[in-house]
């Protein structure tokens, strides 16, 4: 689980008994929404470095165009203003036959940087990012100079946090 976002597994009741979406696939009985979770005490570290923001853009714009499995997104959770976004809808992959958390033995390991791989290789040198799916650029306002900056800033709390895996 993420310690930055709060999962709730909700389930969904429909007017009719067979609900179906846009494409004909009847609707799910459970959804997942994941929202900011201000209690965390990274909460401010995440809304610094726009780990929000970047993580709700990527379920709203890119996850149906990524060539690896992620939940299929159903919608936004907005603030009551609908200024801001504060969550995701998403699919529940709690279903029969998923692994989750899996043992990150070798093969697992592999497995998960070649998916990583995947994604990167389609979207490399991609000047669609920026322009048609809304991703910041790295040298853009949210990253330079504040991104070094803020990673610097913190990098003491994740040491000590994390001194006992590093090495």
């Amino acid at each position: 689980p993420d310690p930055h976002t709060r999962t709730l597994r909700l389930e969904v009741e429909y007017t009719e008994v067979s609900a179906k979406d846009t494409d004909g696939a009847l609707l799910p009985k459970t959804l997942v929404l994941k929202m900011e979770e201000p209690s965390s005490h990274d909460h401010l570290v995440a809304q610094d470095l726009h780990l929000y923001d970047r993580e709700w853009h990527f379920y709203e714009h890119l996850a149906a165009s990524v060539p690896v499995r992620v939940p299929k997104f159903f919608g936004t959770l907005r603030s009551e203003d609908g200024a801001r976004r504060d969550g995701v809808l998403m699919e529940d992959l709690c279903v029969a036959g998923s692994v989750l958390n899996p043992k990150l033995d070798e093969k697992a390991l592999l497995l998960t940087i070649q998916h990583i791989a995947m994604m990167h290789a389609k979207f490399w040198d991609n000047p669609d990012l920026e322009t048609k799916m809304g991703l910041m650029p790295h040298n853009g306002p949210w990253f330079n100079p504040s991104w070094c900056q803020k990673v610097k800033g913190h990098w003491p709390q994740f040491k000590s946090k994390w001194a006992h895996v590093l090495s």
